[in-house]
């Protein structure tokens, strides 16, 4: 029996087990990041162009966020999680071996969908692992444990590409996803049942009693719920904020003062971006907390004062002549960095856990995979219509537009009251 206080050796094994393989799993997503610089050099691609790379990875991994969720709540998360970790891995290799345009968009469209296939899974993991009064605190730590595979994942290919260049932050940062996705295959559990175990705050299926039978009319009722198109929206918003930042900041970065640019070196450039994993890293948790206790289980609260906080920061940061002439640039960049990009990441803490708190813990994954779907058709507006603006626009009036996306998404978490 797993009680409904206290933490059993088996439930941290559970979440460990999940939450190692999707922390590894950034090794093989942001370190396009880090190695956008080198392939825009080598092969002469404007910024808008090769922003489509980045925009066919949002569309795809929305699509397939629709179609993963659900799947994880009628088959279970193991079996998505085991094939989506090896799939990223072998199209990251793709990625690397690739010589043209076509091949890198392939490559990175195979990467989009394969990915797409972990993240409402291990939500699922949480769900079914933990009673609805620690969701908020584990989704946190879920959270954590992503955003420090971002940093860890970008600084590391930062690192590798130093050494050997662009191509081998595909084959290097990747090794530790496949390691991962094997401890996984191993350890992780679907759910306490298959451990053994009966959880305190559900209720055993009698002998001859089958389960429900989860079908399309509970795909219908999540994608219909009004609260949950309202969390959709502003998680769409929260999304194109995010891979704004993850996506264009290393090249804003590293742009020349000359170009409208802030021209720091590449190393420079990825640390500082990698700041915002950090912020994730300090917040997600606490965001957690904050929703489970000190607004006792509400949402929205949090979501409003997240958003406006990260548009402060983004604020702050689009003031680039302002910063250039200071002594101290590099902390006031830093510092808005982790306070923008920290803060508009860990709104994911209270967003992912509406959908099992508003459709139930049956619907969850689905939810979580509809909700990640609205969310990356707003990040595919961060890639060629961001590096449009780019190449168009200021830096400076790139960070107020994304501010401004803070503030409507504030309004729009106004409205949850969940």
């Amino acid at each position: 029996m797993l009680k409904s206080t206290g933490l059993h050796p088996w439930q941290l094994i559970a979440f460990f087990a999940a939450g190692g393989l999707y922390l590894t799993c950034y090794f093989a997503r942001y370190n396009l990041s880090a190695a956008t610089p080198g392939i825009l050099t080598e092969f002469e691609y404007s910024k808008e162009k090769f922003g489509w790379i980045t925009t066919v990875f949002t569309v795809v991994y929305a699509a397939g966020q629709f179609v993963n969720g659900w799947l994880a709540d009628r088959f279970g998360p193991k079996p998505l999680l085991v094939v989506g970790g090896l799939g990223c891995v072998v199209a990251n290799v793709c990625f690397g071996h690739s010589r043209s345009f076509d091949a890198f968009a392939l490559s990175w469209a195979m990467n989009a969908y394969f990915s797409s296939m972990l993240w409402s899974s291990c939500c699922r993991i949480v769900y079914n692992w933990f009673p609805r009064n620690r969701w908020g605190f584990w989704k946190g730590a879920l959270l954590t444990m992503s955003f420090a595979g971002g940093a860890l994942g970008m600084t590391l290919s930062a690192y590798v590409i130093k050494e050997y260049g662009w191509r081998a932050a595909f084959f290097m940062p990747p090794a530790f996803l496949w390691a991962a996705t094997s401890l996984f295959f191993v350890f992780g559990r679907n759910s306490p049942q298959d451990a053994g175990f009966q959880p305190q705050w559900e209720e055993a299926i009698e002998p001859g009693q089958s389960e429900r039978k989860f079908g399309l009319a509970d795909y219908i009722a999540a994608l219909s719920n009004f609260k949950m198109n309202l969390a959709y929206l502003a998680g769409a918003g929260e999304k194109m904020v995010r891979i704004g930042i993850l996506t264009w900041f290393i090249v804003i970065l590293k742009e020349p003062v000359a170009s409208g640019g802030f021209g720091l070196t590449l190393a420079q450039s990825s640390m500082m971006t990698s700041l915002a994993f950090w912020g994730g890293v300090a917040l997600c948790i606490p965001f957690g907390v904050i929703t489970d206790r000190v607004f006792g289980g509400q949402r929205w609260q949090t979501m409003v004062i997240g958003f406006l906080i990260s548009a402060a920061g983004l604020a702050c940061l689009a003031q680039v002549d302002f910063i250039l002439s200071c002594s101290h640039k590099l902390l006031l960049i830093g510092a808005s960095i982790f306070v923008c990009g920290g803060t508009i990441q860990a709104l994911e803490t209270p967003l992912y856990v509406l959908p099992g708190q508003i459709l139930g813990k049956e619907r969850g994954a689905t939810g979580v995979g509809i909700m990640g779907g609205c969310m990356y058709i707003g990040a595919s507006a961060s890639g060629a219509f961001l590096g449009w603006w780019l190449d168009h626009y200021s830096v400076s009036s790139m960070l107020l537009l994304l501010a401004g996306v803070c503030v409507f998404s504030s309004a729009v978490s106004a409205t949850i009251r969940r």
